[in-house]
Order: structure tokens, then sequence, then C-alpha cells
């Protein structure tokens, strides 16, 4: 997700677009041929175009998971039924298999598309409080969406903070002699852990001030909130909710 780049304000309600991104969900689990997964990434391309999101996000967005995109296409190569492709030692790889790991991979690429348009659109903020918003029928029901928002928003707005501070670190440490750029993924592996221990004391250091400032504030669980700039939820977005989510839909049940 690209909460540190510049976001790109756009037009439609955040209910709006987190609709469409909960449509693109259901098209890429739901949908059974290439056809299907064709569709659903030709919406997610025309919602990025007409959301205006650089290309730079996108790629920077798909790059950002790789691994998982290997892992995922190596995992169902070695794991999968059927007649060998073609064997070395003890390790067979098979064409179903090979089938199989690049279409989940395409099913998480769309899902990554997906949420780097949303994010690349929305601010923290607005996602926030679109997802309030969304949510604000289940407090009838007794279900603290509230306090759950809350969460979400602290999380998200934390995301770019601690991205800065492990880079900081990477930078300092750098400076005092530890090396960071091996190639080894071992190498890699243990020059993680003198970069998680400061950053995860800065972040419990982070949790205790905002725990006290929103003490000092008389914050407590159930309190009303109020946002400065209030949602407006037009035609143009029941429109395009509507037609999104039955697109989604329709992709999941004949595609």
């Amino acid at each position: 997700m690209i909460f540190a780049q510049p976001v790109r304000q756009s037009a439609l309600d955040p209910r709006t677009k987190l609709a469409m991104t909960v449509a693109v969900l259901i098209g890429s689990l739901g949908a059974s041929t290439w056809p299907g997964m064709l569709v659903t990434l030709g919406a997610v391309l025309t919602w990025s175009a007409a959301a205006r999101v650089p290309r730079q996000n996108l790629v920077r967005g798909l790059r950002a998971v790789r691994i998982l995109f290997v892992f995922t296409l190596l995992f169902h190569a070695l794991l999968g039924t059927g007649e060998p492709w073609f064997a070395w030692g003890p390790i067979a790889v098979t064409r179903s298999g090979v089938l199989k790991g690049i279409w989940m991979s395409m099913r998480l690429a769309l899902m990554v598309l997906a949420a780097t348009v949303l994010t690349s659109t929305s601010s923290p903020l607005q996602l926030t409080q679109g997802l309030d918003a969304a949510l604000a029928p289940l407090q009838r029901f007794g279900v603290p969406t509230r306090e759950f928002t809350m969460i979400v928003g602290i999380s998200l707005r934390f995301l770019p903070v601690l991205a800065d501070e492990a880079k900081r670190i990477q930078e300092a440490q750098m400076l005092r002699g530890v090396a960071h750029g091996s190639r080894s993924v071992a190498a890699r592996i243990r020059s993680l852990v003198p970069v998680l221990v400061p950053l995860l004391g800065g972040a419990l250091r982070r949790a205790e001030e905002l725990g006290e400032a929103m003490a000092a504030r008389a914050y407590g669980p159930g309190s009303a909130r109020t946002y400065l700039h209030p949602l407006h939820f037009t035609y143009v977005d029941a429109a395009v909710t509507i037609g999104s989510l039955a697109a989604g839909i329709a992709v999941a049940v004949w595609l």
C-alpha cells in the first residue's frame, strides 16, 4: 500500500472506493476462468486510469510482494498433482501445478492492484472515515465499530512513520559499519534483528505517548466522533457502488 506517497484525491466517496475494492476481491476470488480474471483485471486498470493513478504506484505495489509471487508459484509447482513436467532428482514440477501457481499469483496481483489504487486515491483519514460510516449500522447490534475503525486508522497512520523510522535506523547502522546491502538471504535475515529491536522499542514508546495523549483528552470507548469534513454519498456514488458490486458478483457466478 502506498500510504507514504502523495495521495491523488478522487471525487468518489471513500465508501464507494471501498465497495469497488470489495467488488474486485469478489471477482478475483470467485472467477473460475481466464476470461473472468481478465475482465477483473480490465476493471482494475480502468479504475486506475480514471483515477489517474501513476503507473509507478502500481509497479511499486506489485514489486513489494514479488517474493510472495515467487513463493506462491514455487509452492504450487512443486506440490502439484499429476504427471511431472520435468524432474530433477527428488524435485518434480508438474504442469498442472505451474498453471495453478500462475492462477493464484494472478489472483494475488489483482488484490494488490486494487489495494494500491485504493490507497493511492484516499488518505488514511478518508479510509477510516469511510469504514466508520460503512460499519455504522452494525452499532445497533452492539458491535463496537468505532473502536475497530479507530484501531485501523491508528495503524494506517503509523505505517509510513514506522517505515521512515526503519529507514533511519538502517542508515544510522550503516554509518556505524553494519552491512545491509548483502545479497545473501541469510545475511539479510540476520541484519533485520538489529533493526527490529529498536523499531519495536520506538513503536512501544509511540503507543504509550498516544495512550497518554488520548487519556488527557478524555477519550473513552463509545465516545461519539465528529469529522471536520463530513462525507456526502451522492447518486453517482450509489450508482458506482451498485454497479461495481453487481459486476463483481456476476464475474464470480458466471465467469
